[in-house]
């Protein structure tokens, strides 16, 4: 439990600091090694603390994501020098930090074959994840085409862990805007 708390804590550190360390390529290479060496018994535990720092970090990667996708939008990504600051820290932060971390973490999961365990607690994130990555993977922009493999490994390794989650019906109770959730087609009438 110690890793797993170790890596959503530096997660977190590097999401809001990544202007801090010199060599990025460092804290997210020792990210990757920190996500491939969690181990999906603790994930299983079913231990409140695991199950919200995991839902944290997801909710947390996603809501990056979704940052990117709306400054893409509002056209604020340019090769000027005159980007607003939080602009810049969000491209650093998505391009250098999280598409690799994501990516590693997808791939381990994938490897060990614990995706569907992890739905009851990201499925919902998972959604918004996949949303942002086909978008920003089918954007015409030229920060997107600089990121195009990054984006694309990335969605490769998500598809791979959770190959399931988004095909099956009796998967889908935990979302409950699920068009295959009758309790959530119930909530928004």
């Amino acid at each position: 439990m110690n890793l797993f708390s170790l890596f959503c804590k530096l997660g977190v550190l590097v999401r809001h600091r990544i202007s801090l360390f010199n060599n990025a390529t460092s804290i997210v290479s020792c990210l990757q090694i920190l996500g491939q060496s969690l181990d999906a018994t603790v994930m299983k535990t079913g231990l409140e603390s695991v199950k919200a720092a995991l839902r944290s970090y997801f909710d947390s990667v996603a809501e990056d994501l979704e940052k990117t996708q709306e400054n893409l939008k509002l056209g604020q990504f340019t090769h000027s020098r005159e980007q607003p600051r939080g602009v810049t820290q969000i491209i650093n932060y998505t391009t250098f930090a999280l598409l690799p971390v994501l990516s590693s973490l997808f791939e381990h999961i994938a490897q060990n074959m614990f995706g569907e365990d992890l739905m009851e607690e990201v499925q919902v994130s998972c959604y918004r994840i996949l949303n942002s990555l086909y978008f920003l993977g089918t954007n015409e922009s030229i920060y997107v085409e600089r990121q195009r493999p990054a984006l694309g490994k990335c969605l490769a390794a998500f598809s791979a862990a959770f190959p399931v989650a988004f095909l099956e019906p009796h998967l889908n109770n935990f979302n409950s805007f699920s068009i295959y959730n009758n309790k959530g087609s119930k909530d928004r009438t």
